[in-house]
């Protein structure tokens, strides 16, 4: 039986691997190294966790092993038009070891993080899709929105 615990600070080495599988799993190029891609968010993960704007979820399986995670960033964001609330969810590092996948897991992820965003008072949630979690998310009636980027 898989569960979902919250993630400690013990845990941001672990995080930052998934993370990293995350990118090499969806077929994405590095600006670094991906040994330094780990380390930095190790580094950013255990600082994040530790003030408590990111909450970490991980799902266990039956032994104990971390199969997945998933996290919500609790951001400062200014009254918006879509909420006035001065945060806003932003959820990151989905991830369910190959193993485990095609079995419901990354929308179990998704709810669990939803539910988390409720219980701070987070009214508004985004996140970047991936080709591969698009589907997960369409089916849990997220929409697309109309933000760009560029780098600087």
């Amino acid at each position: 039986m898989i569960t979902i615990r919250k993630a400690t600070v013990t845990d941001a080495s672990l995080i930052a691997r998934q993370r990293v599988q995350m990118f090499q799993d969806n077929q994405l190029p590095c600006v670094g190294t991906w040994d330094e891609l780990e380390r930095l968010s190790q580094l950013w993960l255990t600082e994040k966790l530790q003030s408590g704007e990111y909450i970490g979820l991980l799902l266990q399986d039956e032994t104990g092993a971390i199969v997945g995670g998933a996290g919500i960033w609790q951001m400062e964001w200014p009254p918006h038009y879509l909420h006035l609330e001065p945060k806003r969810g932003y959820l990151l590092n989905f991830y369910v070891a190959p193993a485990m996948r095609g079995q419901g897991l990354a929308k179990q992820l998704v709810r669990a993080a939803e539910n988390v965003c409720r219980e701070h008072g987070i009214r508004v949630a985004t996140l970047h899709a991936s080709a591969m979690g698009r589907p997960v998310y369409t089916a849990l009636d997220w929409t697309e929105s109309g933000e760009m980027r560029k780098l600087l």
